[in-house]
């Protein structure tokens, strides 16, 4: 295997937008994942995700761990923006990669979760995160993995503020772009979301109802409860937690990326 650090994804703000490239000695499943960290928009590293990085480069993937810009420095749409050009980038460069680009994954926790379900969500002509220099539009993955992510803007926690720039009340348009609600419909990308039922930052009711909303709309949503298992357990592959959550990826892995490589 070979790691590449702090690849620049994009010219602009290079010094956040970095990307960590684990490349096995031969991709044999055709897929690459794309982790995404967590950390509320305001924290978090991309050396969050290495542990699980390699791991699923020792299975067969090419994997890439990005950063992005913080809030409140930055604020929503720039993450949009960055996990765009992280995609666009590894789009580009699938071939050099060894990877099909048509066989990406997008794979996030909290905050992180967040931004790999709304990349899913967000059609080819979107206007969100089209920033000059988005040489690929379609930005979709192939599929998605979600370990307890946020998926319901309405929580009155301070990390949205910070992200948002404001309350709702004051910015509803913003909020309604920023939904993953308001974006459900007609999606085909398939989710795979991992939640602990004592999670109580981002909670298996809010999971649950995004699942539905999915299945609601013909779209292909697996929902997996951690009995016990608080927020943000994903980072390494040590614990019991982290062992059940990485057979069900795996297997969702297979069935969405393997299969059709």
């Amino acid at each position: 295997m070979r790691v590449l650090t702090d690849i620049a994804y994009c010219g602009q703000f290079i010094t956040e937008r970095k990307m960590d490239l684990f490349l096995p000695e031969k991709n044999e499943t055709g897929g690459c994942i794309l982790f995404i960290h967590g950390g509320g928009w305001v924290g978090g590293r991309k050396e969050s995700w290495h542990a699980v990085a390699q791991h699923y480069a020792e299975q067969g993937y090419t994997c890439a761990a990005i950063s992005y810009r913080l809030a409140p420095r930055h604020r929503f749409p720039a993450q949009i923006e960055d996990v765009r050009r992280a995609m666009s980038y590894l789009k580009e460069n699938a071939a050099q990669y060894s990877f099909s680009a048509d066989s990406i994954v997008t794979f996030g926790s909290s905050a992180g979760g967040y931004l790999a379900i709304m990349l899913a969500l967000m059609l080819p002509e979107d206007e969100l995160g089209d920033t000059e220099g988005l040489t690929i539009r379609d930005t979709r993955p192939s599929a998605v993995v979600a370990y307890c992510p946020v998926t319901d803007l309405r929580m009155k926690r301070q990390f949205i503020l910070d992200f948002m720039g404001g309350p709702r009340e004051e910015m509803p348009e913003r909020y309604r772009m920023a939904d993953p609600f308001e974006r459900v419909c007609e999606v085909k990308t398939p989710f795979l979301i991992v939640q602990g039922d004592a999670d109580e930052t981002t909670t298996l009711a809010q999971s649950q109802a995004f699942c539905d909303e999915v299945l609601r709309h013909g779209g292909i949503a697996e929902l997996v409860v951690l009995p016990k298992v608080k927020h943000g357990f994903g980072y390494g592959t040590q614990t019991e937690a982290q062992q059940v959550a990485m057979r069900h990826v795996t297997a969702f892995l297979q069935n969405r990326v393997t299969s059709h490589a």
